[in-house]
């Protein structure tokens, strides 16, 4: 094990295709949870997210004589899943099956969820390693797979702030048609428009540092950006979605930003050179993700928002990637 100083392209899919089932199961197991009675550990949802790691352990077993050296930090994810696992059944023999939030915040959970981060950045540190070999858009996917699980487990971690909630169907009680109870209602619109905002900030500051490091640390092929978003957005929107248009509306803001982003790389690239194409880079993609938000909620039923918070919020984005984009300290042009 660890003798092989060359990338493995085949190891390097299965494993990212493995990680990324992982991470979907994951926010499946979540639905699970807010949609169907759930009382005990043995249950279909925990059957995909451990059937997953079954399966990418017997590829790294199966091909463990081909193993490469850039494995070696990624593979310590593999027994820290497992001791996690392990304890999720104890945690859950002794103080039952969370709910709610208590499902992101479990001990046991969040060591599954550090695991899965671990193993599943083996083919990101295999495409590190072997940037030079990445010459086509099928080459750099197990590299998108892996940052994509990523982006997944991150929002996991964040559940709780991934939807804004500006449509018109989540606005506050209208604090007019109350007298006694005035100063409650004004209370409850100005925290729940404060969260929302803090929300799109937090989703912000997520799409451009994974734009960021991905676009200065590889020479990306076509569309390599938009497939990372969609892949890593898209379906952590489906326990929120329920009735409202929040899924579909979560793929038009990746596909849109992705391609914005796809473009500037392929006029402007080797990115972060020159400058000024880095900064437009890094204000375009988040600024772009949340420009959609805001016109696929008034098309979709309006917002309770007003039209000064709405646009601050495209501008916001934007500070925020370019803010980055002055804080990240990139190693240079891919090609390097």
């Amino acid at each position: 094990m660890f003798t092989r100083d060359t990338r493995n392209p085949t190891l390097d899919m299965l494993v990212g295709a493995a990680s990324l089932w992982i991470a979907y199961a994951f926010f499946i197991d979540a639905w699970s949870h807010e949609n169907e009675p759930v009382e005990t550990f043995f249950t279909w949802s925990h059957a995909l997210i451990y059937g997953g790691m079954l399966a990418l352990v017997l590829v790294l077993f199966l091909m463990r004589k081909q193993i490469p050296k850039a494995y070696r930090v990624p593979l310590i994810g593999v027994p820290v899943f497992l001791l996690g696992g392990a304890g999720d059944l104890v945690w859950h023999s002794v103080f039952g099956i969370e709910q709610g939030v208590d499902i992101i915040l479990s001990p046991t959970h969040e060591t599954i969820g550090l695991g899965l981060m671990l193993v599943s950045s083996a083919p990101l540190f295999s495409a590190l390693r072997y940037r030079t070999e990445l010459r086509s858009l099928r080459d750099q996917l197990p590299m998108i797979l892996s940052l994509a699980s990523w982006i997944v487990m991150v929002h996991f971690a964040t559940a709780y702030a991934m939807d804004p909630a500006a449509g018109k169907a989540y606005a506050p009680p209208d604090a007019r048609t109350f007298s006694f109870d005035y100063f409650t209602a004004t209370a409850i619109g100005y925290y729940k428009l404060v969260g929302g905002v803090l929300v799109l900030l937090l989703q912000s500051f997520i799409m451009a540092s994974f734009a960021l490091f991905i676009a200065t640390r590889f020479d990306l092929r076509p569309g390599a950006l938009t497939l990372l978003l969609v892949l890593g957005n898209t379906l952590p929107a489906l326990p929120f979605t329920n009735e409202s248009p929040l899924l579909a509306t979560i793929f038009a803001m990746s596909l849109i930003a992705g391609i914005a982003g796809d473009v500037l790389i392929a006029r402007m690239k080797p990115l972060p050179r020159p400058p000024q194409a880095y900064r437009a880079y890094a204000i375009a993609v988040p600024a772009t993700y949340v420009a959609v938000y805001v016109i696929a909620t008034q098309l979709t039923g309006g917002s309770w928002w007003d039209w000064s918070v709405l646009a601050s919020m495209i501008l916001f984005a934007g500070v925020i990637g370019l803010g980055l984009s002055l804080l990240m300290l990139p190693g240079g042009p891919a090609t390097e």
